[in-house]
C-alpha cells in the first residue's frame, strides 16, 4: 500500500510539471523549484526529487550548468503528454454508462489519429467549477472532456461555460438538452433533435399513417415532428401513467399507429398499455433505434414494432465523441476559440 501511494505522489508531481511545461511562456523556461513543489504539495523532498528526476532521466527537464533550478528542455516540449480531464455520470470514478464510454472511445480515436503524442486521462468528480478547474491545475490537466448527460444538474452547463470564458480548452458532447438541461454555449457536439423530429414525421408519413398518437419524447423532437406532419398529433408527453390517461386515449381507438421514445419507465408503461386488449396489440408501434429497443421487442413479440432507420446511441455517441475530439485538437492549438455547438445528424 504504501508503494502504491509513493508512486501516485510521484505522478501527481509529473503531471503537475507537464502542465507547466505545455502552459509555460517559451521566454520563461524556469520550472518551479524542488523546495517549492514540496510546499505546494505537502510532500517529502525525496518523493518531488524521484519525480524530477524520472522527467530529467526523459529529457523532459533540464539543469542549466551555472544556474540554479529546473529548465524546459525546448526540444521536447512537443513530445510532452498531454493530460485530459475526464468528467462523465457526475465522475467517471462512479459509473460510466455505455453510451458515455462510446463517446469516450470514439474521442480517443480523433486525437490520437496520425499522432504519436502520448495521453494521459484524468478523472474529474463533477461538483462546481473552482473545484473542477483548480483539480485540472493540480493534476497539470491541458484540457477537458466533458460528457453531459440527461440526470446531470441544471448547472452542468452553467460550470462547463466558466471554461470556456477562461479560454480552458474544453469540449462537451450531451445527451440530451432541453429546458431542464440547456445546452452549453460553444464548443459542444450534440444531436440534432429538430431534424429528427422532421425525419420522424417523413417516415409516419411515408408508411401511409394519418392519425399517431406520440408519447414521451424529447420536446424539440416532437415540436418538430408536429410541426412537419401537418396533421392532428395526439402526444402524450409522461414518462408513466398512474391515473390511467393514457389508457383513455388509446380506449377512443381513433388512432392507426403509436410513436414511442424510449427509456426504461417509458418502454415499461408503454408496454403495459399496448398489450392490453387486441386493439392496442394491432396497432404498429414506432421506435427509434434505442439502446433498449432490440430487448423490449423481444420482451413483447405479441407488439408490431417497427424500428426507424437511424444510428443506435452507442453508434451516435461514438460519432459524436469523435467529433468532439477533433474539436478539442484545434481548442489545445488556440485557447481562446469559442466554435459554434456542432449538430450531428442521427
Amino acid at each position: 500500500m504504501k508503494k502504491n501511494e509513493n508512486l501516485s505522489k510521484v505522478s501527481k508531481v509529473k503531471h503537475y510539471l507537464y502542465g507547466c511545461i505545455k502552459r509555460a511562456d517559451r521566454m520563461n523556461d524556469l520550472l518551479p523549484g524542488e523546495s517549492e513543489l514540496c510546499r505546494k504539495f505537502g510532500f517529502a523532498r525525496g518523493t518531488v526529487q524521484r519525480a524530477v528526476n524520472e522527467l530529467m532521466q526523459s529529457n523532459f527537464v533540464i539543469k542549466k550548468s551555472g544556474r540554479h533550478g529546473l529548465y524546459i528542455n525546448p526540444e521536447m516540449i512537443d513530445l510532452v503528454p498531454v493530460s485530459i480531464g475526464i468528467v462523465m455520470n457526475k465522475g467517471i470514478s462512479e459509473i460510466v454508462s455505455s453510451a458515455a464510454a462510446n463517446a469516450f472511445a470514439g474521442f480517443i480515436k480523433a486525437i490520437t489519429a496520425d499522432t504519436d503524442t502520448e495521453y494521459i486521462f484524468h478523472d474529474l468528480l463533477e461538483t462546481d467549477f473552482n473545484s473542477i478547474y483548480d483539480s485540472a491545475r493540480e493534476n497539470g490537466v491541458q484540457g477537458l472532456l466533458w460528457i453531459i448527460s440527461n440526470c446531470d444538474d441544471p448547472e452542468s452547463s452553467a460550470v462547463f461555460n466558466a471554461f470556456a470564458e477562461r479560454n480552458f480548452p474544453a469540449v462537451a458532447v450531451g445527451y440530451s438538452f432541453d429546458s431542464s438541461i440547456p445546452a452549453p454555449r460553444c464548443n459542444t457536439v450534440m444531436r440534432d433533435y429538430a431534424e429528427l423530429g422532421e425525419r420522424m414525421a417523413d417516415f409516419i408519413r411515408s408508411k401511409g399513417y394519418s392519425n399517431p398518437l406520440f408519447i414521451g419524447e424529447d420536446r424539440c423532437i416532437m415540436k418538430n415532428f408536429t410541426a412537419r406532419f401537418v396533421g392532428e398529433v395526439t402526444c402524450f408527453t409522461e414518462d408513466s401513467d398512474p391515473d390511467g390517461v393514457l389508457d383513455s386515449i388509446l380506449a377512443r381507438q381513433e388512432y392507426d399507429c403509436v410513436i414511442s421514445g424510449g427509456g426504461p419507465r417509458r418502454y415499461g408503461m408503454v408496454a403495459d398499455v399496448m398489450n392490453k386488449n387486441d386493439y392496442t396489440r394491432s396497432l404498429p408501434l414506432i421506435l427509434r433505434n434505442y439502446f433498449l429497443t432490440k430487448r423490449f421487442a423481444a420482451e413483447n413479440p405479441a407488439l408490431k414494432i417497427q424500428v426507424m432507420d437511424e444510428l443506435s446511441a452507442p453508434a451516435f455517441m461514438f460519432k459524436s465523441g469523435e467529433a468532439a475530439g477533433r474539436m478539442f485538437l484545434k481548442l489545445l492549438k488556440n485557447p481562446s476559440l469559442k466554435n459554434n455547438n456542432l449538430l450531428l445528424k442521427s
